[in-house]
């Protein structure tokens, strides 16, 4: 699936993105993610879903390339 970042915190470690398919705002944290990234808020990135006891969750995350530098 394809989305962008809604929201990330550094100190915490997680983040929210919106999924272009719509729906509800998805719960990430950095051990999820694929390679060394800086996210930004609005940055494109790719994803899997999963469901788990607390609700959807975003998974296996990569940021879109040739994206900038925040």
């Amino acid at each position: 699936m394809k989305g962008k970042i809604k929201s990330f915190n550094d100190e915490k470690e997680y983040g929210f993105i919106i999924p272009d398919s719509g729906g509800h705002d998805l719960f990430f944290h950095m051990r999820d993610v694929w390679g060394d990234c800086d996210f930004c808020d609005g940055d494109p990135v790719e994803f899997n879903i999963i469901d788990t006891p607390r609700g959807r969750r975003a998974i296996n995350i990569i940021k879109a390339i040739g994206e900038r530098e925040c």
